[in-house]
């Protein structure tokens, strides 16, 4: 007797989680293997000049213009096909220059005006679509700006200034909708501003500078209500950076000059840390968090000139990390960039001049990682930033110019990605963003001018069935198993692999690995004798609870299994998906 029950997988699943692994898989070797021009945004002797990348969800959306649309927000995924004009949100050549762009999930808010002259820069979104790239709200209402600026994501809303009409300069809030986008405080009330500073992020609140006109430029803090958002301390800071739940910044008490100071968000909880040089100023700079603890730039007054210091947020444990250029120079340190739990930065030890340098914290593990350009004169390593556990940024050995360098830290682990603009011109890569395992950026080859460049893996293109997930089980009597055709759409040629993940012990579903070629394919599952014992167990007793209610709708077996797919493109990182389906027998 012929069975056709009706099984149906977790379509949404399924895909989440092969887009996150689909990146995910590279591996960090591969990411040096692949470097190009992604896309010729402005054909000829134009430069698009991508800029602004910021990572939303799956793909970068970035800043890039053309004659024809002038700037405006485009989008990509790191390919060719992956990469378009997200809007022309003020038609022909002018633009609309979108900035600040800054990501709110997979949304991304920006400014950008649109020429109407019905108004003029205001906070804008893009889902990255054309008609979902829409204003969020006029601000300033009428042609005059509302100008949002230092946008920064607080919990499920972003923390930005902006000037309306009657208000200056203030702090507002959004979460990407007209009725969620408000002034969250008017701190200096009247028509003047309070000129909200940088936002950084501590304990899920918001600190930040501003003046209310009582107190002069002190320390706020806001958790994004108007009762939670108040006065900290009446001290001024800068470089306010967040380390676990405290935040540090430079401060000058009046007393002691500008020093190192932190904050729990309480005005008792807000202190110096240390007074570094107690004849003047330390002017601590460029404040970088590294686990727990802060590293920073500072000079204490006994003529070392500004060097390398640490902080774990105590007296003691606030010191010189070491005294890179011994002499009373400073070493210009510069570029200070978090990749794991080391500190990576350029620095002059005045024989080398300005190299890749490296931390952990320690006198002896601080060191230059490698003379890019032998002898004094500089590499001048700029535009670091962290991959996984790599480090790409731009160098110039002497011979190549300005390219594009990676780095594990070690000597040997230090080298020229990829001559870009052969010769010694140099591609001067800028804008450096990690797309997942991949680096995006702007560069020119000498034949194009500055571009979109990628270096790493493509993403791959999930393994996914086809909607709706259908299987056709069909059971003879007497049989052994049933079975079940999966329909997928496999990118490109490879193989599939499908294994069951619980129970382990006895597996309801057989092992199959089968080579896909391009496009449609099906793939024949199959459940095991247990499994197959467990659908008539199961049909069996739900037999009896139909007969027993006399409901026929209850006449239904079912067995639930978990299975894990794993996509292997040829020559390709294997793809990896656990699903779980449910087979039915009626």
């Amino acid at each position: 007797m012929l069975r056709r029950p009706r099984v149906q997988g977790m379509l949404g699943v399924v895909i989440s989680l092969c887009l996150a692994v689909a990146w995910a898989a590279a591996s960090p070797a591969s990411a040096a293997d692949s470097t190009d021009l992604v896309r010729d945004i402005s054909p000829g002797l134009g430069e698009s000049s991508p800029r602004e990348f910021v990572v939303a969800g799956q793909v970068a959306f970035f800043v890039a213009e053309d004659p024809t649309h002038g700037a405006e927000l485009w989008k990509t995924d790191g390919t060719p096909a992956g990469t378009a004009l997200v809007k022309d949100i003020r038609s022909g050549p002018l633009g609309s220059s979108p900035t600040s762009l800054t990501a709110l999930g997979s949304t991304v808010l920006f400014r950008a005006d649109d020429g109407s002259g019905a108004n003029g820069a205001e906070l804008w979104k893009s889902d990255g679509t054309s008609a979902g790239t829409t204003m969020v709200k006029d601000i300033n209402v009428g042609a005059a700006s509302g100008s949002p600026d230092r946008l920064v994501v607080v919990g499920t809303r972003v923390l930005f200034e902006a000037v309306d009409a009657g208000n200056g300069k203030e702090l507002w809030q959004s979460d990407g909708t007209l009725t969620g986008t408000s002034m969250l405080k008017d701190i200096r009330p009247g028509s003047q501003s309070s000129d909200p500073g940088p936002i950084t992020v501590g304990d899920g609140d918001g600190f930040f500078t501003a003046n209310d006109g009582v107190n002069g430029v002190s320390v706020w803090k806001s958790d994004g209500t108007e009762a939670g958002t108040k006065l900290v301390k009446d001290i001024p800071a800068t470089s306010l950076t967040a380390v676990g739940d405290v935040v540090y910044f430079a401060a000058d008490d009046g007393v002691n000059g500008v020093e190192l100071w932190l904050s729990d968000g309480n005005t008792s909880g807000t202190q110096m840390v240390k007074d570094i040089n107690t004849t003047g100023s330390s002017g601590p700079s460029m404040l970088t968090a590294v686990g727990d603890q802060v590293f920073f730039r500072a000079d204490d007054g006994t003529g070392k000139g500004a060097e390398l210091w640490r902080s774990d947020g105590t007296s003691v444990g606030t010191g010189m990390v070491k005294d890179i250029n011994p002499e009373a120079n400073s070493s210009y340190l510069s570029e200070l960039t978090a990749v794991g739990v080391d500190l990576f930065f350029q620095a002059d030890d005045g024989d080398s001049g300005s190299e890749l340098w490296r931390s952990d914290g320690t006198e002896l593990g601080t060191m230059r990682v490698r003379d890019i350009n032998p002898g004094s004169p500089s590499s001048n390593p700029i535009q670091l930033t962290a991959v996984g556990s790599q480090l790409y940024f731009s160098a110039d050995n002497g011979s190549a110019g300005a390219e594009l360098w990676r780095s594990d830290g070690s000597d040997q682990g230090t080298i020229m990605v990829r001559d870009i603009n052969s010769g010694p011109g140099g591609s001067f890569p800028v804008g450096l963003t990690a797309l997942g395992p991949a680096l995006l950026y702007a560069a020119t080859d000498g034949i194009h001018a500055r571009e979109l460049w990628r270096t790493g893996p493509l993403p791959v293109s999930p393994v996914h069935p086809v909607t709706p997930i259908i299987f056709d089980v069909h059971q003879q009597a007497g049989g052994p198993n049933a079975r079940a055709q999966l329909s997928l759409v496999a990118p490109a040629p490879g193989s599939l692999s499908v294994r069951s993940v619980r129970p382990k012990r006895r597996p309801l579903v057989r092992a199959v690995k089968s080579p896909l070629a391009a496009g449609r394919s099906s793939v024949t599952l199959s459940l095991t004798r247990a499994g197959h014992k467990k659908l008539n167990r199961s049909f069996a007793k739900a037999k009896r609870r139909a007969r027993a209610t006399k409901n026929p709708a209850l006449r239904v077996g079912r067995v639930k299994c978990r299975v894990r797919l794993i996509y292997v493109p040829n020559g390709g990182a294997p793809v990896t998906v656990v699903a779980n389906f449910e087979f039915l027998k009626r």
